[in-house]
């Protein structure tokens, strides 16, 4: 079952200490009150993934992430044995693990932080920014705990800060704070609303909106002064830059938030009582991201391959009927969440409202800036990793380069920007 999977999310429990009115899973988190996964039963998947990665000689190091609900509600205890016990059979069958765990921080004190430390468990925190209406019990003196308690046990994370209505006024504020606390490993995500979507939403935001209030301020303050650490914004950046400038760019990395969706391959989701789904993005429990059961036999992988193929098929015919092959933004976007899509409106799509917005918007404004941001970035001497060794530039950008006096070099799968010597 999980033989082609490098990306698991562990739901260790579907319940939740908090109710954030954003959050996806509001009806599933009402359905499991006080759920925790079994022991025992954690340490049997445990085994049938170690058993799937030996058949597959598999190389990369398996991503587990435990996730929620709100993980952390499985207490200290059990916490330390599940990260105990993957971690010693991973090293006694000689493979690769890394543990991740994403929470709303609220119940993080100094013992979890030791075991975050013992097991190098990677920390996603999930942050509404700072004077947020949104209704969460957790205040910024709390999280501000929280970054010290692992600054001290030394514990790597990152901040995932979730737009919407509830803070996209306040984001400049919410960067300046956290990069005042030298925490510039942070990601956008956005709210999709699973129950009221679209223009009467009282949460989401449209893509042209996002733009203009969160990624535009950050590309601005790049021509401005050189400096871009939220993550996405750096990728659709790097993503502009090489579909404008060359010919055939290299393709981009699988999974969840890349370029092509890694849903029942290369990502997969578990449930407490071992149900296994094509992903953890959804509102509810449909049957049509049923894959199977965490414990049943898989004959060569040959049934997780056919769901693949059956979603596939799905992802394929709704990127044609949004017209994704033909639009100009399409080498940048990652055409949204399909499964977020299918939860608010109970057919397969892409959110157009969203996703287009966003992603045109981003393009054009590389497009329409493309001279300030490449002397910038060579004035920086800016470099990003890419795919392949070699790179064509396109007849209509040679003038560009030429007149701007700059050079770029690939050495070692990395692209490097700067000025004529």
């Amino acid at each position: 079952m999980f033989r082609f999977t490098d990306i698991i999310i562990f739901h260790v429990t579907r319940d939740c200490n908090l109710h954030c009115k954003y959050c996806f899973m509001k009806k599933i988190l009402k359905q499991y009150p006080g759920e925790i996964i079994d022991y025992e039963l954690y340490k049997k998947i445990i085994e049938q993934i170690i058993a799937q990665r030996k058949i597959n000689h598999s190389k990369n190091a398996l991503k587990l992430i435990f996730h929620g609900g709100e993980p952390l509600l499985v207490g200290k205890k059990l916490l330390y044995k599940m990260a105990d016990y993957a971690v010693s059979r991973f090293k006694e069958e000689s493979l690769e693990l890394e543990l991740g765990l994403q929470t709303n921080a609220s119940l993080i004190d100094e013992e979890f932080a030791k075991i975050f430390n013992k097991f190098d468990i990677h920390i996603g925190l999930s942050f509404d920014g700072i004077n947020s209406d949104e209704s969460r019990d957790v205040k910024l003196d709390i999280f501000e705990q929280k970054f010290d308690l692992f600054k001290k046990y030394k514990v790597a994370f990152g901040v995932l800060l979730v737009l919407g209505r509830h803070n996209i006024d306040n984001l400049k504020d919410t960067i300046k704070y956290l990069e005042e606390k030298e925490i510039k490993g942070y990601k956008f995500s956005y709210v999709e609303d699973m129950f009221n979507p679209g223009e009467n939403s009282k949460i989401e935001l449209d893509g042209k909106t996002l733009f203009d209030k969160a990624f535009k301020i950050l590309l601005e303050r790049f021509l401005e002064n050189g400096t871009l650490y939220e993550f996405y914004t750096q990728e659709l950046l790097q993503r502009a830059i090489l579909d404008i400038m060359f010919m055939n760019p290299p393709a981009f990395k699988t999974g969840c938030g890349g370029k092509i969706c890694g849903s029942v391959i290369s990502m997969i989701a578990v449930d407490p009582d071992g149900t296994v789904n094509y992903c953890d993005r959804w509102a509810e429990e449909y049957d049509e991201i049923y894959v199977m059961n965490a414990l049943d036999y898989d004959f060569l992988g040959l049934y997780q391959i056919k769901r693949a193929l059956d979603f596939t098929q799905i992802k394929h015919k709704a990127l044609l009927q949004t017209g994704c092959d033909t639009c100009y933004a399409d080498y940048i976007c990652n055409h949204g969440c399909i499964s977020f899509y299918y939860s608010k409106y109970g057919k397969w799509g892409i959110d157009k409202r969203i996703v287009c917005g966003l992603h045109k918007a981003f393009y054009s404004f590389v497009l329409e800036n493309l001279e300030s941001i490449l002397l910038k970035m060579a004035e920086i001497n800016y470099s990003f990793s890419i795919a392949k060794s070699s790179l064509t530039l396109k007849q209509n950008v040679r003038h560009v380069i030429r007149n701007l006096k700059i050079e770029f070099e690939i050495e070692d799968n990395e692209l490097k920007i700067y000025k004529q010597m």
